[in-house]
């Protein structure tokens, strides 16, 4: 009897452990800086103690980061409350100016019976490449927020002209103004005495 009930209780430990393992997933599998990106760390969430700590790192690194204080990691948030289970499973986060490359999460996590942080996610490595943004896509602005259709900035040319048009008759009337100061009454430089 003494058996089966040993059995029967190892059991259960071996299940709530494998119901605490974390499969997180990105809501996206690449991306750029700024952009709004989602990680949801799996249904184990709720057996740990919270809260979640989560970073970015290189995927590169990912198994040879040397505790949470590596260089390497880039918090980009938390989940949770301090010493409560029930930790949510989705974290929404803005991606930080990183260099291009492929990373992966790290989630670090207080265990509440040694009371040290661990990593929750040795082995496993989601993926997020984040590209550079495309610095040749450029369009060219004109006139309030209206754009040439193809880059090539023609739309600009009616300005261009109005502005040489408007410059021309203004620096006509300043000459004229000065020629009458100078008591010229006309370009062919006749005085008035």
């Amino acid at each position: 009897m003494r058996c089966l009930i040993a059995v029967a209780l190892l059991t259960s430990m071996v299940a709530s452990a494998a119901q605490a393992k974390l499969n997180p997933t990105f809501s996206e599998r690449v991306a750029e800086t700024g952009d709004l990106v989602a990680i949801d760390v799996g249904e184990g969430s709720q057996h740990f103690l919270g809260p979640l700590r989560i970073y970015l790192v290189p995927l590169h690194a990912a198994d040879q980061l040397k505790g949470e204080a590596d260089p390497r990691l880039l918090k980009i948030g938390e989940l949770g409350t301090a010493g409560e289970f029930g930790t949510p499973r989705v974290l929404r986060f803005e991606v930080p100016d990183l260099p291009a490359g492929d990373y992966t999460a790290a989630i670090w996590f207080r265990g509440y019976e040694t009371g040290t942080w661990a990593d929750a996610l040795e082995g496993i490595h989601p993926l997020l490449t984040i590209e550079a943004a495309d610095e040749g896509e450029t369009t060219m602005v004109v006139d309030e927020g209206t754009a040439a259709p193809d880059g090539s900035g023609e739309a600009a040319w009616p300005d261009f002209w109005a502005v040489i048009l408007t410059t021309g008759v203004l620096a006509a009337g300043i000459v004229g103004l000065g020629w009458r100061r100078a008591g010229r009454r006309s370009p062919g430089g006749a005085s008035a005495n």
